[in-house]
């Protein structure tokens, strides 16, 4: 959640109202931040969400990024319905979430929090490990 909450610090400074969609477990960190929170309804949560077998890559993704994209996108599309919303910041695996705010119109923003494990051109850095 940190940097989906840096992210939403940043916007909050520039004017923008917060609410966070994520998993109930979550609530009590959003909360703290000072944002309104809301629940996925439709979408896996908690161990559905996260499968803890990672042994074969593109089983892992079926279940936790592509079966659950319709949910995800019906939750975002439900939610944009039931509030105004200007702009959606995603995180980079829930493409489903994206999908429902493209769907309603709404611009969205893909955030995506990892270390770069390749160099970038403008990075004199070696990559991760």
């Amino acid at each position: 959640m940190s940097p989906l909450l840096t992210a939403a610090r940043r916007l909050h400074r520039n004017g923008h109202h917060i609410r966070v969609m994520a998993d109930p477990a979550m609530r009590a960190e959003v909360e703290a931040s000072g944002f309104a929170f809301v629940a996925w309804r439709r979408a896996p949560t908690g161990k559905a969400a996260d499968p803890v077998d990672v042994s074969d890559v593109k089983d892992f993704l079926r279940q936790a990024v592509f079966d659950p994209a319709a949910l995800y996108a019906a939750d975002v599309r439900d939610e944009i319905g039931r509030m105004p919303t200007d702009a959606v910041l995603v995180l980079d695996v829930l493409f489903g979430a994206a999908l429902g705010a493209e769907a309603s119109g709404v611009p969205f923003a893909l955030l995506s929090p990892h270390v770069s494990i390749r160099p970038l051109p403008e990075c004199r850095r070696p990559p991760a490990g």
